[in-house]
C-alpha cells in the first residue's frame, strides 16, 4: 500500500503539469475521452518510431544550423 502511495505522490505533479499544459492550449479537460491502450501497444509504437528515426539518419547537423541562420535572417527583414 505504501508503494502505491509513494508512486501516486511521484505522479501527481506530472498530472498537474499536463493539466496546466492542456489549459494553456485551450483544451477542455472535461471533453477528453479516456482511451484504453496497453503497455505492449505503446512499446510497439515507440519501437516503430525509433526505427523510422534511425532510417532518417545520419542527420546533417550543419544543414540544420544553416537553415536556422537563413530563417533568422528572413525574420529580421
Amino acid at each position: 500500500m505504501e508503494a502505491f502511495k509513494s508512486r501516486r505522490r511521484e505522479l501527481e505533479p506530472q498530472l498537474e503539469e499536463i493539466r496546466n499544459e492542456l489549459k494553456e492550449n485551450l483544451i477542455d479537460i472535461n471533453s477528453l475521452v479516456p482511451t484504453e491502450i496497453s503497455t505492449e501497444e505503446i512499446t510497439a509504437r515507440v519501437q516503430k518510431l525509433q526505427k523510422k528515426m534511425e532510417e532518417m539518419e545520419p542527420v546533417n547537423m550543419l544543414a540544420i544550423q544553416a537553415y536556422d541562420e537563413v530563417k533568422a535572417r528572413q525574420e529580421e527583414k
